[in-house]
């Protein structure tokens, strides 16, 4: 669990971006090492995340754009959209011995909007859905729904394919969250 008065400034971020011309796993890399120095001063080896180890390309860029979020101090989940299966099968065992199962399985939908994104955030006050689609995977007609009716309400909302794009996509909007953000609360 990161800490929330850890964090990576905006600047210490563009440092990254100019440093490593702009490689977003690097860059992201960079971000947990000076989170660990500034978490722990006398440790002599900070080390990053390491993210071989979601078996899931999915799973791997969820966890990889929810903690470049969090690294930058903005509120970031995960939404878990899927339901739950319910086991009513019995193993019983009858008169002559034999084992059988009994019942069946039943499908509990899950309590979120149809649709809903992978990632939901908050940047500077601001609405931000990502949706994690890996290869050929494409939206549903209920995920199209969902970013018409995010969109249209004054959210953002981004479909990631891998981490580099995304990266390239968010840096100039942090700019512009932040002055947005900046510009109301000082008009308040």
């Amino acid at each position: 669990m990161m800490k929330a008065n850890i964090q990576i400034s905006i600047e210490e971020l563009k440092q990254f971006h100019r440093q490593f011309k702009g490689q977003g796993l690097k860059v992201l890399k960079e971000m947990w090492i000076l989170k660990t120095r500034k978490e722990f001063p006398s440790n002599p080896y900070p080390t990053a995340k390491d993210y071989s180890t979601s078996k899931k390309p999915s799973n791997r860029l969820t966890n990889q754009i929810c903690d470049f979020f969090k690294l930058l101090g903005h509120q970031s989940e995960r939404i878990n959209t899927m339901g739950v299966m319910r086991d009513n099968r019995k193993t019983v065992t009858d008169v002559l011995g034999q084992t059988r199962i009994i019942g069946s399985t039943t499908w509990t939908r899950g309590g979120t909007t149809p649709g809903s994104a992978d990632i939901s955030n908050t940047v500077y006050g601001f609405s931000i859905k990502v949706e994690v689609k890996i290869g050929s995977d494409k939206q549903s007609d209920a995920q199209k729904r969902y970013q018409q009716a995010v969109e249209s309400s004054g959210g953002i909302y981004y479909i990631a394919k891998d981490f580099q794009s995304f990266y390239e996509w968010i840096l100039p909007l942090l700019d512009k969250l932040k002055l947005a953000h900046d510009g109301i609360r000082h008009s308040s």
